[in-house]
């Protein structure tokens, strides 16, 4: 399984520095579970 993250590795304008990677995820440890979350909420502020 992976993950979609937006990342970086240098400081600048987020045009410049910002890139989407596929990450993949870490083995789950036991008795844990995963959750997929679909949306996620927008603060305004």
């Amino acid at each position: 399984m992976f993950n979609d993250a937006i990342v970086y590795d240098r400081y600048g304008p987020p045009s410049a520095v910002l890139t989407l990677k596929r990450l993949p995820l870490a083995p789950l440890a036991g008795g844990r579970v995963r959750v997929r979350m679909r949306f996620a909420p927008v603060n305004p502020s």
